[in-house]
Parts: structure tokens; C-alpha cells; sequence
């Protein structure tokens, strides 16, 4: 979180995920959190329990570094698109990524913002441009992708 309250997203993590493991090595990430975003359970492990783990179980310590490997991609990935790509052309690679078929479910335009590192009325901009164009149709925390096609140049893909 900036000291103007925005915060950037730096992963949405999927169900059965690690977070947090970082300290356990040594990388303390003291400027992030983690938040839910809907019903969750969590279970927590002390660095000893993880670290005895990653000693006597290839397959966890195989895992984490998917995981890590996964997460260095997404970051590579975030830190091009900010470099190289126009607001509107991040936006529509999020909607891509985010489609379950030609729907995007969940997403407000606020969380899109977080996600981009962008204030919340310049997704809506952006979002409004896809819109004109007739790439996407936009409802309440519900977004139907029109023309996939097109909306995959327009994402520079």
C-alpha cells in the first residue's frame, strides 16, 4: 500500500496456493499483505515444520519452486506490459487472462485499477474504449468479451 492508501496487486493466488513463504528463507516482504477476496481457509506452518518439509520431501520443495517459477513469470510478464503496453492494451491482456470462455467474473473496475497499479478512473477509461469499440460489454463485477479476435490485437497479443 503507497502512502497515498493504492495498493498494487502483485498476485491473485488460486485455491491450495503458498504466500508468505519468503521469510522462511531469509526475503522478508515487509511492505505486502495478503487479503481474501471470499470465503477462504488458511493454514499457517512455522519455518522449522516448512523447512523440515523441503528437506525430506522433494515433491514440496518441487512445488515451491513452481510456484516461484509461476510467480516470476506473472511479475516478468506485469513489469512488460507496464513498460511497453498503453493503458487500454493492459487492460484487454487482463480481461484475456481473466476470461472463464468470454466471461470475466468478480473483477470491479477498482480491482482492475489494483491489479494494473492504476487509479480507478483510468481502468474505467480504458474499459469505456473497449467498450465503444464493441470488444466488450460491461455489467456490474461481470464482463462478456464481444470479439475475442479483435480484443487480442488490441491487447498487442
Amino acid at each position: 500500500m503507497s502512502s497515498e492508501r493504492r495498493k498494487l496487486v502483485i498476485a491473485h493466488l488460486l485455491p491450495f496456493s503458498v504466500f508468505g513463504e519468503m521469510s522462511c528463507i531469509g526475503q522478508g516482504m515487509y511492505d505486502t499483505f495478503a487479503e481474501v477476496t471470499e470465503d477462504s481457509v488458511m493454514v499457517t506452518m512455522n519455518c522449522a515444520v516448512l523447512n523440515g518439509l523441503l528437506l525430506t520431501r522433494p515433491e514440496v520443495a518441487r512445488r515451491i519452486l513452481e510456484a516461484f517459477g509461476r510467480r516470476v513469470l506473472e511479475a516478468e510478464r506485469q513489469l512488460e506490459d507496464t513498460v511497453f503496453k498503453g493503458m487500454t492494451a493492459r487492460v484487454a491482456a487482463l480481461l484475456l487472462r481473466e476470461a472463464d470462455g468470454d466471461e470475466v467474473r468478480g473483477l470491479s473496475h477498482q480491482d482492475i485499477a489494483e491489479r494494473l497499479g492504476v487509479y480507478r478512473e483510468t481502468a474505467t477509461n480504458a474499459l469505456n474504449d473497449l467498450k465503444a469499440a464493441s470488444l466488450i460489454q460491461i455489467g456490474r463485477k461481470h464482463i462478456n468479451i464481444l470479439d475475442r479476435e479483435r480484443l487480442r490485437r488490441a491487447a498487442g497479443e
